[in-house]
């Protein structure tokens, strides 16, 4: 399978942020030695499959908008910052996702699948019967149907300052709380002697 490599161009049929040689050279950094890491043709599969993870909107939604509406890959964006940090050019690809799509490859190469289905639509069931066979499930926290996919705390740590408010699913929603939604801060920054 082709790597190809987006670099903030909108390479043509990109499918991944990082080639062979980054994925490798990270691994080795941290010690990590997954089954196929040295074969050619079994990482290139893992590094489009983790590319195709990070693609899914509905995973993650990256701030900003993309580049153009030809591009595969949700990087390069126009008007994208990090979380109360710099503008991310939009001709770059964030060294967040390189990081990402280098861990969710080591993990696909040590047998993770990383876009498994989830049973009931990943909702809790609440109660069954037996009877004239019924089931309940638990109607999903914050009003958000839970997304399909399989979440790594990591990955989702290393892209958080990427992503829009409250695009995690069961993250803690004081994270995501700005100074002016901070009623304390609010209350004391009008506080005259």
């Amino acid at each position: 399978m082709a790597v190809i490599v987006e670099t903030g161009s909108v390479v043509a049929d990109a499918n991944s942020f990082i080639d062979l040689v980054y994925l490798r050279t990270f691994a080795e950094d941290r010690g990590l030695v997954p089954t196929g890491l040295d074969d050619d043709d079994i990482a290139s599969a893992k590094l489009v499959i983790a590319g195709q993870y990070l693609q899914d909107e509905q995973t993650y939604a990256f701030r900003g908008t993309r580049v153009s509406y030809l591009q595969t890959m949700p990087y390069p964006r126009t008007g994208a910052t990090e979380n109360r940090g710099p503008a991310i050019p939009d001709n770059v690809v964030p060294w967040r996702c390189k990081i990402a799509q280098a861990l969710l490859t080591c993990k696909a190469l040590a047998g993770e699948t990383l876009q498994p289905g989830l049973a009931n639509g990943g909702l809790a069931v609440q109660s069954k019967s037996i009877g004239p066979l019924s089931t309940t499930y638990m109607a999903p926290s914050g009003g958000a149907a839970p997304s399909a996919r399989k979440r790594y705390p990591d990955v989702d740590g290393v892209l958080f300052p990427l992503l829009m408010d409250r695009s995690l699913p069961n993250a803690d929603p004081t994270l995501f709380q700005t100074a002016w939604e901070d009623t304390a801060w609010a209350d004391a920054a009008y506080d005259y002697p």
